[in-house]
């Protein structure tokens, strides 16, 4: 069994290729974003329990 029909190997790396490049791309639109939210989100002191209000 062949795999000529959908490029073989070949075929496959190129694809992985432009995926590669296109989470790339998106990683640099959106790391400053994501990096601005991580600083303003991370906690500065011991996370507190939340009490139990189940009960």
């Amino acid at each position: 069994m062949t795999q000529e029909h959908s490029g073989g190997d070949a075929g496959k790396a190129s694809l992985n290729a432009r995926i590669e490049a296109r989470a790339a791309d998106l990683w640099r639109e959106w790391q400053p974003g994501v990096e601005q939210a991580w600083e303003a989100n991370r906690p500065t002191t011991a996370p507190q329990r939340t009490p139990d209000v189940s009960r």
